[in-house]
């Protein structure tokens, strides 16, 4: 510490053009270490952790941030509201391992389900996470007030419904009137442009702006969890749980612009469970998952739904052991190619996006016996907790957090599994 008190006091002047003027040090000092700055947050129960099964966490970023963008006519970049559990594993997993306490426990650390964090007010900060809402909604515009109704809870009503009025799935937040479903909160933006300097000289062409989420009057709330399987045993646990009390603090390295952010965690208010509903098991997409495997192991049927439906009856099968099958879904898809294709390439023949099944998709599941009830019920316990894996037809070789985008100890495929119907009472 002194010797580096020493050397900054010998430094005269920073940057690149301090021989021009610019770039004066009027002064250095020494701040907290990370060891007096941790304590200085307050201890955080490891046992605690370990007995609740994980941790609420709670993040703060000092600054405007850039994470899981996307463009706009090839030079402009708006960052997601989100924080992808992928990101804050990336995170944790360099500040951890900058203070040499990932030594050792890699693979305690690689299990962790870092689940996405959304934005909750400031003002609120013990607002829960948000629902999402289960595609199978609709509502029934009237001219009065909109009927809410579950497709899946009263599949022979829909035609009787669309002649009474306009049917709008996935309707707009606002037309549902269901406390359960929130949205996140809307931080602001804040828009920055910049361009590639060489020479000192700005490079032709090379303008671009981003579109970085403003963290003012917001926290973000996120979960890390850690996963409910026999293989986890109580070295393990405690392992699990020391890395996440560790978090307490302020970390650096989050998204494009590098922002600080705090850490907060505290012992789980409420580990996530699995209850039947009396029509079935029904399974609700809180994040993108990818259940289906590389193009040229999904089904090839010349029906776009029956490739769908035997691709989802396929998984199913495969994630419950045979106890249970898939009954009626309502799911949407997207491609998510790019630079997430060409940096986790799925095949080594040529580009390839990978395709998720979006957030709200909605899954009926049953017991192929009753006999079978028990397994099933345990499966979804446990996937209640970790999330959906990826689909069968990955190689072992890409079930890493490093090596594949969307794997669900990074935040992916976190389901909702509730006794709940999605609209609670009956028409009046």
């Amino acid at each position: 510490r002194q010797s580096l008190s020493w050397a900054l006091q010998l430094i005269p002047a920073v940057g690149a053009f301090k021989s021009a003027g610019f770039g004066r040090v009027e002064e250095a000092t020494l701040g907290e270490t990370w060891t007096e700055l941790r304590a200085s947050t307050g201890a955080v129960d490891t046992d605690a952790i370990a007995s609740a099964g994980g941790a609420d966490v709670w993040l703060e970023p000092a600054e405007p941030f850039l994470v899981w963008s996307y463009s706009y006519s090839g030079n402009f970049f708006a960052g997601d509201t989100t924080i992808p559990g992928q990101v804050l594993k990336g995170v944790a997993a360099r500040w951890l391992a900058d203070r040499s306490l990932l030594e050792g426990n890699e693979d305690a650390f690689a299990r962790l389900i870092f689940r996405h964090a959304y934005p909750v007010p400031a003002a609120a900060p013990a607002s829960p996470r948000p629902i999402a809402m289960p595609l199978s909604i609709y509502t029934v515009d009237d001219g009065k007030d909109p009927v809410v109704v579950d497709a899946l809870e009263s599949p022979d009503e829909f035609y009787e419904y669309a002649g009474e009025g306009t049917v709008s799935f996935a309707p707009d937040w606002k037309a549902i009137p269901l406390a359960e479903y929130q949205p996140p909160a809307e931080p602001g933006r804040e828009s920055r442009t910049r361009t590639a300097v060489r020479d000192h000289v700005a490079e032709d062409e090379k303008l671009f702006t981003h579109a970085a989420v403003d963290p003012a009057g917001c926290v973000w709330r996120g979960q890390i969890l850690i996963p409910q399987a026999i293989n986890v045993s109580f070295d393990d646990k405690a392992a699990m749980a020391s890395l996440v009390a560790a978090l307490a603090g302020t970390s650096l390295g989050l998204g494009k612009t590098k922002v600080a952010m705090d850490w907060r965690p505290e012992p789980l208010a409420e580990r996530p469970i699995a209850t039947r509903h009396e029509s079935g098991w029904r399974v609700v997409l809180q994040s993108p998952a990818c259940l289906h495997g590389p193009y040229e192991k999904r089904s090839k049927s010349s029906d776009p739904m029956a490739a769908l439906r035997a691709d989802y009856e396929a998984y199913w099968q495969h994630v419950l052991r045979g106890a249970g099958r898939l009954v009626d879904f309502m799911a949407r898809q997207r491609l998510a190619g790019g630079y997430l294709a060409r940096r986790y390439q799925v095949t080594a023949a040529g580009y390839e996006p990978y395709l998720l099944t979006e957030p709200g998709s909605i899954f009926l599941l049953e017991e192929v016996d009753a006999s079978r009830a028990g397994d099933v019920a345990q499966e979804l316990a446990r996937l209640a907790v970790a999330g959906l894996p990826l689909g069968p037809n990955w190689p072992d070789c890409r079930r890493d957090w490093r090596r594949h985008p969307f794997l669900p100890e990074a935040g992916w495929g976190e389901v909702r599994i509730s006794d709940k119907p999605a609209v609670p009472g009956a028409r009046t």
